[in-house]
Parts: C-alpha cells; structure tokens; sequence
C-alpha cells in the first residue's frame, strides 16, 4: 500500500486526519478491498493491488488523482492489524 511515491507525496496534515479515519475501515468486501467511511459520512472503497503495491480509491480526492487520506488509513489500518497479529504470536520487542 506504501509505494516509494506515497511516501514522497504524503505530508503530514493529511497523515493525521488519515489516522482519524483508521478506525472508521472495514474489510467486507475482500481481502484487497476495504470500505473507508470519510470524515463527511460518505464511504469509500480503496482497492489494494499487493502486487504493483498501488492503490486506488472512490473518493473525489484520489480521482483527481491525490493520494488521499483514505488510502492512507488502508495502509496504516493493515499495519496495526499486522503489530496485532505479531503480539498474539508472541513478539515482543
């Protein structure tokens, strides 16, 4: 979901009101696709190709072709369920 130009595009305001968003992200729909309900009440769908590392999302932002903050959550959501899974295997730092 972090491709080398996110990290180049990513400041840190739209960061923050990502990490707002983290909570509001779902995984109904597949393994690579997650439902993202905005901070207007709209919901998203951002799809993740884990092979090109890419993503993409329905929101106006990303078709006008922003990384969004939606996208943003994704990844950051896939991280901290990753740390979850770590911790119930046992790692500790």
């Amino acid at each position: 979901v972090c491709s080398s130009d996110l990290r180049g595009r990513v400041d840190v305001g739209r960061a923050e009101r990502a990490m707002t968003l983290v909570g509001n992200v779902s995984t109904t729909i597949s393994p690579n696709a997650f439902f993202v309900i905005g901070s207007n009440g709209f919901r998203y769908i951002v799809v993740v190709d884990r092979v090109k590392h890419t993503s993409t999302c329905t929101c106006p932002d990303s078709k006008n072709g922003n990384h969004c903050k939606h996208r943003i959550a994704v990844g950051l959501f896939e991280v901290s369920h990753q740390i979850e899974q770590w911790y119930a295997m046992g790692w500790r730092t």
